[in-house]
């Protein structure tokens, strides 16, 4: 990497990251750190909770990894116990210690030139907090699918008072910047705020495209998830057993799913499924590129990384209309679904008896350009460079 000169400083407040308790905790807001520091400057931190098993004798822990233009700080604090008074103390110890770190970090480091926050909730308080002590502006990245949901999970389900805060910290952001078109509309209607949306990163050196006579034998559906509620992949499951009862000569891969969970003890000896536990994300990248198609069935949405993953190798999308999904599954390179199970038996019988249209129509090279580390991280570089010239 060539040395930078005159790089912007940006510091940015992680309210997810990935740490010791959840180590694929905002994993892709990691991977927009790296994707920004190569056009800035960039430190990020991330304070957390931890069980005492793992902090030992100490009550607070600071893990630091140093590379070319990126620092990444972890604060770890005590967790406590799960009542009322304690949840408080944590509350109150969450922001005390952030506060404390970055007086300690801007004595010996200068101010940053922006702070970026990522997720509205805790972390936009900080950077709420900064720029009315120290007149530093702030930028906003948005991922949450609170926002795209109406049930127990959504934002009305927040208390009055932080529904007040989270107003607050979106608007005085100087540019709030979700990951889709989809998002960005949903927070406008909220909020009315301007917005720019910048989408995730797709890892291009693990997500490439693999020729048809080098995938697998089987046509293979692939779905990648944890399996949360939000994924649907009990809806999956069902319309899987009804297509592969016509289309014995198919296979449903599902990874990510943990061994114990009951929607797994239910299908495990179903034909034609198999499920594959949490595996390195490069073994994921091998697997989605030798399969055929990829099936997101969300109910709802920001993004979604396995839609780019996913057309970054090449291979065909079935999606619900979620997140990215309506801005770049269009000219016949995927199918975009109701969430119903007719329809998405509809789209797996049209993707396998049409699949050569859909292979035909992949452009792995447009998405790889899009999405790439380097793309997106200009494209933050270049807000940041514009919120700052125009304080001057």
């Amino acid at each position: 990497m060539t040395e930078q000169k005159n790089s912007i400083k940006a510091l940015w407040l992680c309210s997810w990251f990935p740490d010791k308790e959840q180590e694929q905790n905002g994993d892709f807001i990691q991977r927009h750190a790296y994707a920004t520091s190569l056009h800035a400057n960039v430190t990020t931190i991330h304070v957390a909770p931890c069980s005492p098993s793992k902090m030992g004798t100490t009550n607070i822990a600071v893990e630091t990894t140093t590379s070319a233009h990126l620092d990444e700080h972890i604060l770890y604090y005590k967790k406590r116990k799960n009542t009322l008074p304690h949840r408080l103390k944590s509350v109150c110890q969450y922001f005390f210690q952030y506060r404390k770190w970055l007086r300690q970090h801007f004595r010996q480091n200068d101010l940053p030139d922006i702070v970026h926050a990522h997720i509205t909730w805790r972390d936009g308080l900080i950077a709420l907090w900064i720029k009315r002590k120290y007149q530093i502006p702030y930028v906003l990245t948005e991922q949450w699918t609170i926002y795209m949901n109406d049930g127990d999970a959504g934002f009305n389900h927040f208390n009055i008072v932080q529904r007040m805060l989270m107003r607050k910290i979106l608007r005085n952001a100087s540019l709030v910047l979700p990951v889709s078109t989809q998002l960005g509309e949903q927070l406008k209607t909220l909020f009315h705020i301007d917005y720019k949306p910048i989408g995730n990163v797709v890892d291009t050196s693990i997500f490439q495209y693999l020729p048809l006579e080098k995938r697998y034998e089987i046509f293979t559906f692939i779905h990648i998830s944890d399996g949360s509620k939000k994924k649907n992949v009990e809806g999956l499951l069902e319309t899987f057993v009804e297509f592969h009862n016509q289309y014995p000569t198919s296979r449903l891969q599902i990874v990510g799913l943990h061994p114990n969970l009951p929607i797994v003890h239910q299908y495990k000896n179903q034909n034609g499924i198999d499920f594959i536990p949490n595996i390195p994300y490069a073994d994921v990248g091998q697997k989605l590129a030798q399969s055929h198609a990829t099936i997101v069935n969300s109910l709802y949405e920001t993004f979604s990384c396995v839609i780019i993953e996913s057309l970054s190798c090449g291979v065909p999308v079935i999606s619900t209309n979620i997140g990215v999904a309506p801005d770049i599954i269009k000219n016949n390179n995927g199918i975009i679904v109701e969430t119903n199970n007719a329809s998405l038996l509809s789209a797996m019988k049209e993707m396998y008896n049409n699949y050569n249209t859909y292979l035909a129509n992949q452009n792995p090279i447009h998405i790889q350009y899009s999405y790439n580390y380097k793309k997106i991280g200009a494209d933050i570089n270049e807000v940041y460079s514009n919120i700052i010239q125009s304080k001057k």
